[in-house]
């Protein structure tokens, strides 16, 4: 059985990128491969400048390198949007260039798909290919016929990637948003919702979020640039967690405790009731009967809490029993030496007991340590 036009021409364009052209010869064995494959190659002096730099990486073996710099990559992206239909040797550099994986450039994998016998599969496993915007990847793979499975997918894993975003960076950014949400009367569970629409609310809210930004440690000349691009991509990181959080793993949480810290400061003006000091608390361990609905998304530790500094230089712990089945789940590995389990939106913290320390640092510091002021041991539901 005769060889199709894409499985000859991969082999030209294959030999061709390896240095051992076929016997009969390029010229030769690209005809065979069909017509797309048949023009003669140009001589390196008439090349555009871009493929001249492609060429001539090819050829010294440091295609990679030589892409990774910004002014490379500039005139070989310009080359492939000026490309007509390419001979052999032109679709060879094409696909030099996809193997490389440094260049993350639209024009570039749909040349790809386009010209060489690259299937729609190959594309999605690069890395260049996935660190597109997720819309463009959406419409390459649309125009390559991806299946709604890929379609679904590649949402999902944007979504997740999001997630990651949040505990790199994003959480000072997010749950600053979320308490807005909650100062304006928002009820998670209104705002969660795929239907919640924040625009009748949009310019008090943007106020808000400045504020509360600001006051958690933001600085305020980045956060006087944000408006309302900012907000509906700040949004977006929300709704996108919401929709995979089933999707993240769960984690083993031993004895299904976790504990957290918070600055004092901030827990007293959203819940007064915890304040040992405006409340007349004494030092000592207070029985309690209260109930939170935590309106950002919660970071937690199953770690020792004296191990970690994001506890041990906070006024306020939490130490919060986790029963399986719980919502809590492992999102990315930013920081694995944190042991961090992640809580969603809207999480119920019953609280039991208050320990207050505001005078006697001794209490209980076997296991918080000797900074808080209160340590609230609490349920999550």
């Amino acid at each position: 059985m005769p060889k199709t036009d894409k499985s000859a021409l991969r082999e030209v364009l294959e030999s061709i990128r390896d240095g051992t052209p076929p016997a009969e010869g390029i010229s030769e064995a690209a005809a065979a491969a069909g017509p797309a494959a048949t023009a003669e190659p140009a001589a390196v002096a008439a090349l555009s400048e871009g493929q001249a730099s492609v060429r001539q990486a090819i050829a010294e073996g440091n295609l990679a390198a030589e892409l990774a710099k910004p002014d490379v990559k500039a005139k070989a992206i310009r080359w492939v949007k000026g490309m007509g239909s390419p001979g052999a040797e032109e679709v060879a550099d094409l696909l030099a260039m996809f193997r490389a994986d440094v260049i993350a450039d639209a024009d570039l994998l749909e040349a790809v798909l386009k010209h060489t016998a690259i299937t729609r599969e190959e594309a999605e496993a690069t890395a260049s290919f996935k660190k597109l915007p997720a819309f463009k990847r959406k419409q390459i793979l649309d125009k390559y016929r991806m299946s709604p499975e890929a379609a679904a997918k590649l949402v999902e894993d944007e979504d997740k990637a999001k997630g990651e975003r949040f505990l790199s960076s994003e959480y000072r950014i997010v749950n600053p948003l979320l308490a807005a949400l909650e100062e304006l009367g928002v009820d998670p569970a209104v705002h969660q919702s795929p239907d919640y629409d924040y625009r009748p609310i949009e310019a008090r809210l943007i106020q808000v979020w400045k504020r509360i930004a600001i006051a958690r440690g933001s600085s305020p000349v980045t956060v006087e640039t944000w408006d309302g691009d900012n907000l509906k991509e700040t949004y977006g990181v929300v709704r996108s967690m919401a929709r995979v959080w089933d999707k993240y793993e769960v984690p083993d949480i031993p004895g299904g405790a976790v504990t957290r810290g918070d600055t004092g400061a901030f827990m007293y003006a959203a819940y007064p009731f915890l304040d040992p000091k405006t409340q007349g608390y004494p030092d000592g361990e207070l029985a309690f009967s209260k109930t939170i609905t935590w309106p950002g998304v919660m970071s937690t530790t199953v770690g020792d809490p004296k191990d970690h500094n994001f506890i041990q230089a906070k006024s306020f712990i939490w130490k919060l029993q986790a029963r399986a089945p719980h919502k809590g789940r492992i999102i990315g590995s930013i920081n694995p030496a944190e042991q961090e389990v992640t809580f969603p939106v809207g999480s119920k913290v019953i609280i039991e007991k208050l320990i207050v320390r505001v005078h006697d640092k001794t209490l209980h510091a076997a296991e918080f340590g000797s900074v808080a002021d209160v340590i609230a041991l609490a349920r999550l539901e």
